[in-house]
C-alpha cells in the first residue's frame, strides 16, 4: 500500500496541469515502429541478462536448463510489476523449484549481477559527465549530489563522529558475532541465518570461479548497449525527441533507471517524473516529455506482462509433462 501510494504522488507530480486532449493526441500520433524496434533490443537485452546468470550459476555444480533460467528471470520482471524488488526473491525461488538448485546460493549470485549493473551505471553516469560536462555534470551536481550531501549534513551536525561510531559498533558486533559464533550456532533460528549467509557467500563466490569471464564481461556490456538502443530508438518516435543524440540517450538511460530503482511497483510514476526532468534539461515541453515517458513506459511493461505470462505458462505445461510420465 505504501508503494502504490508513493506510485500515485509521483503519478500526480508527473501529469499535474498537462492537457489529457492533447496528450492522447500526440500518443495517437505517435512512430510505433521505432517502439517495435526498442522491444527488440529490449529483448535481445533480457536473453543475453539470462545467459549472463547461467554463466554465474555453473560454478555451483549445476546445469539449469537456459530456457529455465530465462523463464525465472521473465517471472521475477513480472512480479516487480506488483511489489517492488520481490522479483530477485521470486526468480530465486523459481529456478529453485523448476531445477533444484539452493535458494540462497542463487541469492548470491543475483547480488553479483546488480553488483556489476550497479558498476555498469556508474561508468556511464562518468562517460556522461566527461562529454558532456557542461549540461550534465552541473545538473547532477547542482540537482542531486549536492542536495544529498547538504541533506546529510542537516541530519548529522557532525558527520565525523556519526560514522565513527557506526564503525566502532559494527566493528563491535562483528567481533562478538565471530567470537561466539559456536554458541550461537546452538540456537535453531541463528543457525539457519548462519546457513543462509554461506549459502549467499557461496552464489557471491561464483564471480571467482567462473569458466567463461570473458563471456560474462561480454553480455554485461551487451545488455547495457541494448538498454542504450532501446532508449535511443525511441526518440525517433514522435518529434521533439528525434533531435536527441546517442549521449543523450544514455543520460536519459540514467534518469529512467534511477526512476525505476524507487520503489513503485514497475517503476509506475518515479520512472515518468524522472524522465520528464530528465528531458527538461533539452527543453522539451512536459506534453512531449510525458508522451516520451509513456510510450517506453507502458512498451517495456507489456514486453515484461508478455514474457512473465508466457514463462508461468511454459514452466506449468513442463509440470504437467512431468506429472504425465
Amino acid at each position: 500500500m505504501i508503494f502504490l501510494s508513493i506510485s500515485i504522488g509521483l503519478l500526480y507530480a508527473a501529469f499535474r496541469g498537462i492537457n489529457f486532449e492533447e496528450l492522447w493526441t500526440d500518443i495517437k500520433s505517435a512512430n510505433y515502429s521505432w517502439v517495435l524496434f526498442s522491444l527488440f533490443f529490449a529483448l535481445l537485452g533480457y536473453v543475453s541478462r539470462a545467459l549472463r546468470w547461467y554463466i554465474l550459476i555453473e560454478p555451483l555444480g549445476h546445469k539449469p536448463k537456459k530456457t529455465s533460467v530465462f523463464y525465472a528471470m521473465a517471472i521475477g520482471y513480472f512480479a516487480n510489476m506488483a511489489i517492488p524488488r520481490i522479483g530477485e526473491i521470486t526468480r530465486c525461488e523459481t529456478l529453485r523449484r523448476t531445477e533444484k538448485i539452493p535458494f540462497d546460493a542463487l541469492l548470491g549470485t543475483v547480488i553479483v549481477e546488480r553488483a556489476s549493473d550497479l558498476l555498469m551505471l556508474i561508468l556511464l553516469m562518468i562517460f556522461v559527465i566527461i562529454f558532456k560536462v557542461e549540461l550534465f555534470g552541473k545538473f547532477i551536481f547542482e540537482t542531486i549530489l549536492d542536495p544529498f550531501f547538504n541533506y546529510i549534513s542537516t541530519v548529522f551536525d557532525n558527520l565525523f563522529f556519526f560514522w565513527l561510531i557506526l564503525f566502532s559498533l559494527s566493528t563491535v558486533s562483528l567481533f562478538l558475532i565471530y567470537f561466539y559464533r559456536n554458541k550461537l550456532r546452538e540456537y535453531e533460528l541463528i543457525k539457519k541465518i548462519f546457513e543462509i549467509v554461506k549459502g549467499v557467500m557461496t552464489g557471491a563466490k561464483s564471480v571467482f570461479h567462473m569458466r567463461k569471464r570473458r563471456w560474462f564481461i561480454f553480455h554485461t556490456l551487451f545488455i547495457w548497449l541494448m538498454y542504450i538502443l532501446m532508449t535511443y530508438v525511441v526518440f525517433f518516435a514522435i518529434e521533439p525527441t528525434s533531435v536527441l543524440n546517442f549521449v543523450d540517450s544514455i543520460f536519459m538511460l540514467i534518469f529512467g533507471g534511477i526512476g525505476m530503482t524507487i520503489p513503485t511497483p514497475g517503476g509506475i510514476g518515479s520512472y515518468h517524473e524522472l524522465v520528464k526532468v530528465g528531458l527538461s534539461l533539452f527543453e522539451i515541453n512536459e506534453v512531449d516529455s510525458a508522451v516520451y515517458s509513456i510510450i517506453t513506459h507502458e512498451s517495456q511493461a507489456f514486453l515484461v506482462i508478455i514474457l512473465g505470462s508466457f514463462s508461468i505458462l511454459m514452466l506449468f505445461v513442463n509440470r504437467r509433462k512431468k506429472s504425465l510420465k
